[in-house]
């Protein structure tokens, strides 16, 4: 699916001051390509994250994913717009303590997969495919950093969304479990995959379609790497 932003803007009110988290930013992401997005902190990365994923609205323009102008879905439209068509990897904060690795894929599963026979293979086959499928069972705060992470990345995926949304996927892993991450995220077929990321190795190593990269709200696209 193709992501559009055209003059697109957001501004947050804080006390008596107001702060503007994306200016006037017109691009398009293409189906199914890798798109790296870099910039200093609160430079605007996660408000283009938040809004590409329709978690906010703009303050002025409009976005589309194909022909759908998904700035103007209303709930409970938007929601169903989400979970059918995007994934999220946000650093395992989306994984609920106390439930096992199974539970927490099921409840993720639940608004799109009915059949439960179904959707146990689907989490089963998903596992395996990310080497931790003999910790089904266990919970979460059982979990190292690296688990966690593919986890997460687990729970982005168990929809077969056709967009899975990144931020900061490496942040806090050891140098096997980010390179692990790495090459997951990088390596999913016929995807539109959207990373914000830090990590120098990303950009160093990886081939990107298109990198964004974000000053002060400010939106600049350069071609892909490699």
């Amino acid at each position: 699916m193709e992501i559009r932003f055209h003059n697109v803007s957001k501004k947050y009110r804080r006390a008596d001051n107001e702060i503007w988290g994306l200016k006037e930013c017109s691009f398009t992401i293409p189906t199914a390509s890798k798109v790296l997005i870099s910039g200093a902190n609160g430079s605007g990365k996660s408000t283009l994250l938040s809004l590409a994923g329709t978690i906010i609205h703009p303050t002025t323009g409009r976005i589309y994913c194909d022909e759908t102008e998904i700035s103007g879905l209303s709930e409970p439209f938007r929601s169903r717009f989400r979970q059918k068509n995007f994934g999220f990897h946000f650093q395992g904060e989306s994984l609920l303590p106390g439930l096992t690795i199974l539970e927490n894929l099921t409840l993720a599963s639940l608004p799109v997969i009915s059949d439960h026979r179904k959707n146990i293979e689907r989490i089963e086959q998903l596992l395996e495919e990310l080497r931790v499928g003999v910790k089904m069972n266990a919970r979460i705060e059982q979990l190292s950093g690296g688990q966690k992470q593919k986890v997460s990345l687990a729970r982005a995926l168990i929809n077969d969304p056709p967009i899975i949304f990144a931020d900061e996927p490496t942040n806090h892993l050891d140098e096997d479990s980010a390179a692990e991450i790495r090459n997951l995220l990088c390596n999913l077929q016929e995807k539109t995959v959207i990373i914000i990321s830090h990590d120098p190795v990303f950009a160093a190593e990886f081939s990107f379609e298109q990198r964004i990269f974000l000053q002060e709200g400010k939106v600049r696209i350069a071609g892909g790497n490699r």
